[in-house]
C-alpha cells in the first residue's frame, strides 16, 4: 500500500523565510548589524558570493570585503522585505544547505 505524502502549507511569513534560507541569495542588498569584529558594523554592498563560511560584499567603492558568516548578524533586503538574520544560519553553501532538508 503506498504512503500519502503528506502536504506541508506554510504561512507567506514561513514560505518567504524558507525562500530566503534555501535559494541563492548572491546579487542582494547586505548590510552588517552586529558583529563580533567591531569594524564591520554597517558594512554593507551587495552580496557577490558566498562560500562555505564567508560572505563576499562588494561595498560602493568597490572592493570585496570577506565576512565571516558564524561572527555576524545581517540585514538583507529581497524586494521590498528586510531580514535580520544570524550568519550561523547561512554556514555551508546552498547546495549543503538544501540537503540538509531532504
Amino acid at each position: 500500500m503506498a504512503r500519502k505524502k503528506k502536504e506541508i502549507k506554510l504561512s507567506k511569513k514561513k514560505k518567504t523565510e524558507f525562500n530566503v534560507l534555501y535559494n541563492s541569495i548572491i546579487g542582494n542588498p547586505i548590510k552588517v548589524v552586529e558583529s563580533t569584529n567591531n569594524t564591520l558594523i554597517g558594512l554593507s554592498g551587495e552580496l557577490v558570493y558566498e562560500s562555505q563560511n564567508l560572505f563576499f560584499i562588494k561595498t560602493s567603492d568597490d572592493t570585496i570585503k570577506k565576512v565571516l558568516k558564524n561572527s555576524v548578524k545581517f540585514e538583507l533586503k529581497i524586494g521590498d522585505d528586510k531580514f535580520l538574520i544570524d550568519g550561523r544560519v547561512f554556514l555551508g553553501t546552498l547546495v549543503q544547505r538544501i540537503k540538509k532538508i531532504k
